[in-house]
């Protein structure tokens, strides 16, 4: 056991040469799903009292222990919970970030969904993903990129959200 889960396998695969925002979402989603049994055995190290304390001690833990640095576009990769883990110093971006938090949630039975967001008003392409919690009806935004928990990222121009269905 590392840290508490499984190892990871340092393996990198090629998806494809050229990404679209379907392939790389694609691959985030069978990230989650693949991490879901590595997160069983620490998930309660981030349980907190309510669902909004479980989120926030998530998004701390990111925050403040994790590096992050964002992928350049012609290099996107998808990683597990493990290899997010084993990365903590390295880097990891806004993808791996929503794996993170996601997976957790997903442990938690906390509802979450993927949301797409562009920043830019003449390109709906996302450049940015981060997991939305849905507690009591109400939309948690929970992006450890930015500096503030709860919020959605100042300067959205177009969104797209993906529902998660495990």
């Amino acid at each position: 056991m590392y840290l508490g889960i499984q190892r990871p396998e340092y393996k990198s695969k090629l998806i494809t040469t050229t990404q679209t925002t379907g392939d790389i979402t694609r691959q985030i989603v069978k990230g989650i799903r693949e991490s879901l049994p590595q997160a069983r055995s620490t998930k309660d190290k981030f349980k907190g009292r309510t669902a909004v304390e479980t989120l926030n001690k998530l998004w701390r833990y990111l925050k403040f222990y994790y590096y992050y640095e964002a992928e350049p576009v012609e290099r996107q990769t998808v990683k597990t919970l493990a290899r997010i883990y084993a990365d903590k110093n390295k880097g990891n971006d806004c993808k791996h970030f929503t794996t993170f938090i996601t997976t957790y949630c997903l442990q938690h039975n906390i509802p979450v969904m993927l949301r797409l967001v562009s920043f830019r008003s003449n390109d709906r392409t996302p450049t940015h993903i981060y997991p939305v919690a849905i507690v009591n009806g109400k939309e948690i935004p929970v992006d450890a990129v930015i500096n503030k928990f709860g919020v959605n990222p100042p300067g959205i121009k177009y969104k797209k959200d993906i529902p998660l269905n495990f």
